[in-house]
Order: structure tokens, then C-alpha cells, then sequence
């Protein structure tokens, strides 16, 4: 029990550690790569370990821009690079081919921007970026 509290607490100190300074910036956020396209991806079941671990996973994935989870909404929102996956879906199949989260998550319609009007931010870090643009 203890090591994987140690874990839990390991993980989320170094995924914090990577993308603190990214989240602040002055660009509009969210802030698209050039040539990119919106990924909507759906967690099937909340929990913080899933919300860490597909986290976690989506920001070690090359050309990924994360944005934000919304909790209200149950879905990861970022952009990838279509020099590196052409769509969504080959990003999809990449993330699953890496990870094996096929179980816990699904891609989603629609687009970030309506999406991030009506989100219920769960980290505090993506709210405070977002209500920065506003």
C-alpha cells in the first residue's frame, strides 16, 4: 500500500514538474500547433489513478499539445501534430498500441472550444490558464 502511494505521489510531482511552466504562458489557450488537429478523448471510468495514468500518458506522447480535462464532460482535450499522425484516429490507435487504455477510453465528437465554455476543470493548473484568455 505504501509503494503505491509513493507511486501515486512520484507520478504526479514529475507530470506537474513537466508541464508547470507551459500551462502560464501568454498565447491564447488553448494554443494549437500550426498544423494540428483537436483530439477529444473520452475517460470511460474517473478515478484518480485513470485520470494520472491517461494524463500522463497523453503528455509523453510525441506532438500532443495538452489542453485540459473537464470532469463535467469526462474528456481530455488537446491537439496533435498531423505531421505525426495525419488524423485522429492514428493518434488513437498509436496511444492504444503504447499504452493498452482501450478499456478506459474512447474518442469523442465535437471541438474543444465548445467543449472548454461549459468545462468543469478537475486540475486547478488547466482552470487557472484557461480563465487567464478569458
Amino acid at each position: 500500500m505504501k509503494n503505491k502511494i509513493l507511486a501515486f505521489i512520484i507520478i504526479c510531482f514529475i507530470s506537474f514538474k513537466m508541464h508547470s511552466g507551459t500551462h502560464f504562458s501568454k498565447t491564447k489557450y488553448p494554443s494549437p500547433i500550426v498544423d494540428s488537429a483537436e483530439v477529444i478523448l473520452g475517460l470511460t471510468e474517473f478515478t484518480e489513478i485513470n485520470y494520472i495514468k491517461i494524463s500522463a500518458a497523453i503528455k509523453a506522447m510525441p506532438g500532443v499539445n495538452y489542453t485540459a480535462y473537464c470532469g463535467n464532460h469526462s474528456v481530455f482535450l488537446f491537439y496533435i501534430d498531423k505531421t505525426i499522425y495525419a488524423t485522429k484516429e492514428l493518434f488513437y490507435n498509436d496511444f492504444i498500441k503504447q499504452y493498452d487504455f482501450q478499456n478506459i477510453t474512447s474518442l469523442k465528437d465535437g471541438t474543444i472550444k465548445d467543449i472548454l465554455n461549459y468545462c468543469s476543470f478537475v486540475n486547478n493548473t488547466d482552470a487557472a490558464a484557461y480563465k487567464l484568455t478569458q
